[in-house]
């Protein structure tokens, strides 16, 4: 069924026409759009918690790399589903979790500006550090000293914020890794914290 309008001279009744064929077809393009990406996210999603059931069975040390890989990735992958599917639940910042356009500036961030050699050092020095820290204090404490020192150094950030930042992070990984999944990490050269 075509749908013919006659020519007119009101020029609202016009732009409606032409807003109603842009609705339309930007329509289309997102039903082909999440034909395909949520199945993808969802198959995705089912990967992660296999893996996550699969490193349940694991003792505790073996379980801490796939714990600290797959449960960013089953929270990451639930957020980008609920935003592929009710985009206006997070209105403005739906586009956040578009992936596509965060490779999109990464590609051309990386084409317009690379890293200078002292910047690399910095770089470098501050990931040394944090392993060094994990390896005299452990994962917990250093991850605390690490954000702290990172923020308040590095990001240029107050003191309030750069410790709010740091003491939030280590709660929130002790709570997650340690209280509900129960992963015990490697044991410090000077512990701070029990395991």
């Amino acid at each position: 069924m075509v749908l013919r309008r006659e020519p007119s001279t009101d020029t609202a009744t016009t732009t409606i026409v032409i807003t109603e064929m842009q609705c339309i077809a930007h329509m289309n393009i997102v039903t082909e759009e999440l034909r395909f990406k949520v199945p993808v996210f969802l198959l995705l999603l089912c990967y992660f918690l296999v893996i996550f059931y699969l490193s349940l069975e694991l003792p505790s040390e073996p379980r801490l790399v796939p714990m600290l890989i797959v449960v960013p990735a089953i929270v990451l992958t639930v957020v980008r589903i609920v935003t592929l599917l009710f985009p206006d639940l997070f209105g403005k910042y739906a586009e956040t979790f578009d992936m596509s356009k965060f490779a999109e500036d990464v590609d051309t961030g990386i084409k317009e500006s690379f890293a200078s050699p002292s910047e690399t050092a910095v770089i470098v020095g501050w990931f040394l550090l944090y392993l060094a820290l994990i390896y005299l204090f452990g994962f917990i404490a250093s991850t605390i000293a690490f954000s702290f020192m990172f923020l308040y150094v590095q990001a240029d950030q107050s003191l309030l914020r750069s410790g709010i930042s740091a003491v939030t992070t280590g709660v929130a990984i002790y709570l997650v890794f340690i209280v509900l999944i129960n992963v015990r990490p490697l044991n410090p050269v000077f512990p701070i914290f029990p395991a």
